[in-house]
């Protein structure tokens, strides 16, 4: 019995050692990385491109930045409003 247990063990590490069955594996590790990199890069590019499509890009300014704009005198209390209420309303 124990030398069944040595010639399995021996076998699976010759085959560790074995580099050209080590190299596919890198080589295949790396194709998987490089697909599910693509497939992610792929998938950003939908959602933005769907999200422009639809009118559900970010506003340009968030709420602070337009109070600070108001405050300075850069916008009108009107326009500030204005602003405003499309930034609410998404």
């Amino acid at each position: 019995m124990g030398g069944a247990a040595r010639n399995g063990w021996q076998g699976c590490l010759g085959q560790a050692l074995d580099t050209s069955s080590a190299w596919a594996g890198l080589a295949w590790l790396g194709g998987v990385v490089l697909v599910c990199g693509l497939a992610l890069v792929l998938a950003g590019y939908l959602r933005r491109r769907s999200a422009a499509r639809h009118g559900r890009r970010p506003p340009p300014f968030s709420l602070e930045q337009l109070r600070h704009l108001r405050e300075r005198g850069e916008l009108s209390e009107e326009e500030y409003r204005s602003l405003r209420q499309r930034i609410l309303d998404g």
